[in-house]
């Protein structure tokens, strides 16, 4: 539900944005889930992210 109104709000706002997208979605089907630990840094999530 978040990630609608996000898009939602988002489009109002610049609508220019929908013609950049492909395939017309702003999100992908995947997700990422990982554990808070010690052996996890956010130098590891960040280049997760970034890639």
């Amino acid at each position: 539900m978040l990630k609608s109104i996000i898009v939602r709000e988002l489009l109002k706002k610049h609508p220019d944005i929908k013609k950049q997208l492909c395939g017309g979605n702003l999100w992908t089907s995947g997700y990422f889930v990982n554990t808070v630990s010690k052996t996890r840094d956010e130098t590891s999530l960040s280049n997760y992210v970034k890639d």
